[in-house]
Parts: C-alpha cells; sequence; structure tokens
C-alpha cells in the first residue's frame, strides 16, 4: 500500500513536472513567434496555465508571481471589467487563501466577484462560486455578518441553478450553520445543521462525510444542553476549523 501511494505521488509529480516544462517552452515560442508583443492573450493563457500546474503542486509563491503576471496582461488586453480577469482574480484569491494571507484574498475575491456579477450575472454559478470563497475569508478573518452575507447569496443561486436537494446546497447550509456557531446563535445554528442532514441524507450522503459529522455533533451537543439561550461559552461546543467549505474546494 504505501509503495502503491509512492507510485500515485511520484507520478502525478512526474507528470506535473512534465506539464510545467511543456507550457514553459510553448512560453517561449510564442513570446519568440509574437515579435516581442507583451501583453498577447496567448502568453497571459500560458502564464495562468503556468500559474495552475504551480498551485497543484503547492508551489504558492511561484504560482502567485505567475498568476500575477497573467493578471496584469489579460487587465492590459480585455480592460477590468472580464470574465478573464475574474478568472485570474479568483485564483490569487484562492492562492492568499492557501498562504494565510486572508486580507489580501478578500481583496481579489471581492474585485472577482464584482466583475462576475457585471459579466456573468448574480444568478451565475461562478458568481455564487466565488461568493463562497469570499465568505470563507470573511470568516477566517472573524468578519461573520459578512461571511453569513456571501454564503446566503451563494445558496440562493445554488437553489436557483441547482434544485434545493442538491449536495452543494446541503455544504452551504453547513458553513451558515458553524458561522451562526461560532456567532453563538445556536438555535439558527441548529436550523441550518437540520436542514444540510436532512438534503444529505436525501442525496445519498453517508454518515461519514465531513459536515454530516459536523452537523451530527452540534445536534448532539445542542441536544445534552439544559438551555438553549446560548449560556454555554462557544469555547466549549463542537469544534470546527471553518465553515467547512475551503476556498480551493470550489474549483476542483
Amino acid at each position: 500500500m504505501q509503495w502503491m501511494l509512492y507510485l500515485q505521488r511520484s507520478s502525478k509529480k512526474q507528470y506535473l513536472d512534465d506539464a510545467l516544462n511543456l507550457n514553459s517552452d510553448c512560453l517561449g515560442i510564442k513570446q519568440l513567434a509574437l515579435g516581442g508583443v507583451e501583453h498577447h492573450e496567448e502568453i497571459a493563457n500560458t502564464l495562468y496555465r503556468n500559474g495552475l500546474i504551480f498551485v497543484e503542486q503547492q508551489q504558492f509563491d511561484y504560482a502567485l508571481d505567475q498568476m500575477n503576471q497573467a493578471l496584469e496582461m489579460r487587465r492590459i488586453r480585455f480592460g477590468n471589467t472580464h470574465p478573464a480577469v475574474a478568472e485570474a482574480l479568483q485564483i490569487m484569491g484562492d492562492i492568499r487563501a492557501e498562504l494565510n494571507a486572508h486580507v489580501q484574498s478578500i481583496d481579489c475575491f471581492a474585485e472577482a466577484l464584482d466583475v462576475r456579477k457585471k459579466t456573468l450575472g448574480i444568478d451565475n454559478m461562478e458568481t455564487a462560486l466565488t461568493s463562497l470563497c469570499l465568505g470563507v475569508a470573511h470568516e477566517q478573518m472573524e468578519s461573520y455578518e459578512k461571511a453569513l452575507s456571501c454564503y446566503q447569496d451563494a445558496l440562493r443561486v445554488q437553489i436557483l441553478v441547482l434544485g434545493e436537494v442538491h449536495e452543494e446546497c446541503a455544504k452551504t447550509r453547513c458553513g451558515i450553520g458553524a458561522v451562526f456557531k461560532k456567532m453563538g446563535r445556536y438555535d439558527e445554528a441548529e436550523k441550518f445543521y437540520r436542514e444540510s442532514l436532512r438534503i444529505f441524507k436525501l442525496v445519498g450522503e453517508g454518515r461519514d462525510h465531513p459536515d454530516v459529522v459536523e452537523a451530527h455533533l452540534f445536534i448532539s451537543w445542542v441536544e445534552t444542553r439544559s438551555d438553549k439561550k446560548g449560556t454555554v461559552v462557544a469555547a466549549v461546543t463542537p469544534s470546527s476549523s471553518s465553515s467547512g467549505m475551503t476556498s480551493m474546494e470550489g474549483k476542483r
């Protein structure tokens, strides 16, 4: 088993290394063929793909450098309000979140969200994804009201596009419950956790799903309390590192 795990990791690393080398070769050829056109769309796209490969390799500093170059080229080529600009901003927000630079990730996600609302509309799933990521970043900064607003906006779009009985809707409800829990608003947290469990059951998700486990733990804790007015400090509630969502999760 250890040998097979090593082989899988080695194969993936070799694949990513080969892809990066090929992409870098393509970048050099395109730069030469375009005769010094510094801000060509194809060069920006190649830099963007380099950035994605570095993300997969968890080389986030290199990824950020490549993605930033791609972003600046796309701004020059398309202007600030274009889906390709939002796409690069989204990934830059993800990278900054991985580097725990949450203030900067909020800036990236907020601009990406604004661009996606203008170019794709407020009822688009890509817009909802960015809203979720912005919510996660706000939650990490303990800006819980802002996080709730982002999660609720995303949930509205998910229900509209996917229907209420969908795993993504259940996950977002669980995330909203987690934020209410952190705020000490336990009745509201319980409501969203129970709704998430109902949907997880309908879509056939098992009890070992992390969000299902979290919801069951919280509801069990609530049911054993003598009062539900929030008199018990939040530190003794079942803990969770975040809403159960991460900024990188949605795009994979």
